[in-house]
């Protein structure tokens, strides 16, 4: 009796497993000949969320060694990917595609590609490294499309800190001293000025943006320059000069500073300015 029952359970297994592996295993290996053919609209149509990843490994074969059926008729294949540089520098990967059918209702109008891991080579992905020092991607082993999204969540965060680092620069390196005079027979214009650094950073390639108006406020003209090359040390002074070539009748101008967009990006990353 006990045989029947399990030769009944079997039967049964059997009749209600999905049994498509041969369809993941197809749909995978098309997916890495458009890889291998740069051939992005047959990617995105097979693997319609690889437009949410950045950097994705390049290759010439790959060998699938195991094919998992998981629920619901979906599937992970586990292969290895072989790609030769121009350097001939050959490097194999790890990875695993997830496939399922584009239809739970009706399996027979195909499977898709709705996730991977290993896919993408982002260990030196700037943004990648910010949510893992803030603690957005503590698991080793997340789905690409998981990682994707934390690295969503952490540029708008990026670019919060961002905003708020150029507040806090503006309201602490600032223009303490500057005059300037027009040439009456050129219509330049001419003048110095002083930078005062009241922060802990170093401020490299600090720029200045001058607007010269009309008495009645109506802009002529807006010249800019460097204030410095180099770097301006924390709580400490430089002095810079300028010269416009065309201030027309301008009686009257403002000035501000323009910060290095990479050193901002870079001090929020490093998480250096919290």
């Amino acid at each position: 009796m006990k045989k029947k029952i399990a030769l009944l359970y079997i039967t049964f297994f059997t009749l209600v497993s999905c049994g498509y592996k041969k369809e993941a295993e197809e749909i995978t290996l098309n997916l890495f000949s458009a890889i291998k053919n740069s051939d992005q609209e047959k990617m995105v149509e097979l693997y319609p969320e690889i437009e949410n990843l950045d950097n994705y490994l390049k290759s010439d074969t790959i060998i699938i060694n195991e094919i998992v059926e998981l629920d619901s008729c979906k599937y992970c294949v586990s292969l290895k990917n072989k790609y030769t540089n121009g350097y001939g520098k050959t490097s194999e990967t790890e990875m695993q595609i997830y496939v399922k059918p584009k239809e739970e209702a009706n399996i027979k109008d195909g499977f898709m590609i709705y996730d991977s891991k290993g896919l993408c080579d982002i260990k030196d992905d700037a943004k990648y490294k910010y949510a893992k020092r803030k603690g957005l991607i503590e698991d080793n082993n997340l789905t690409d499309q998981v990682i994707a999204r934390k690295i969503d969540s952490a540029s708008v965060l990026i670019t919060k800190t961002a905003l708020d680092f150029i507040d806090y620069l503006t309201a602490n390196v600032r223009v303490v001293d500057w005059n300037w005079e027009t040439n009456d027979y050129s219509y330049s214009a001419s003048g110095r000025g002083v930078v005062k650094n009241d922060t802990p950073y170093y401020i490299p390639d600090l720029k200045y943006i001058i607007t010269y108006k009309k008495r009645d406020g109506t802009q002529v003209t807006q010249d800019n320059g460097r204030v410095t090359y180099g770097k301006i040390r924390p709580y400490g002074m430089e002095s810079f000069s300028f010269y416009t070539s065309y201030v027309g009748n301008a009686t009257k101008a403002s000035i501000k500073l323009d910060f290095d967009t990479d050193f901002i990006l870079e001090t929020v990353i490093n998480c250096e300015y919290e």
